[in-house]
């Protein structure tokens, strides 16, 4: 069970790193995966996902190097049972008709 900070309009969910893994895990293990998140979190869009924390300085034994963290990933929506609102469980269809309602309505605004 996890969170999403954004559902992309294919199912996949963005969220905090380390979210790909455990479902990859979950998957492999037979256990279902499952997303709980407000419908609002459907984005109508596909979005960027890149932020990254602060810089970490390594040290490799030759020199310094300096090291992204990321804080987000996606995750392949045919790892998730399903996703959990608060309008229902959405399959990946219900999440691309939620995507284009939200979609309508940024274009009516």
């Amino acid at each position: 069970l996890v969170g999403a900070d954004t559902v992309l309009p294919d199912g996949g969910v963005v969220n905090k790193v380390g979210t790909c893994p455990l479902a990859l895990a979950a998957d492999r293990a037979g256990v279902p995966a499952w997303v709980v998140c407000a419908r609002d979190k459907v984005s109508p869009d596909a979005v960027e996902y890149a932020e990254a924390g602060d810089p970490t300085e390594v040290y490799d034994g030759d020199a310094s190097l300096t090291v992204e963290t990321p804080l987000f990933e996606a995750t392949p929506s045919d790892l998730f049972a399903g996703i959990v609102t608060d309008a229902g469980v959405l399959d990946a269809d219900g999440v691309a008709r939620v995507a284009r309602d939200h979609r309508a309505l940024a274009d009516w605004a």
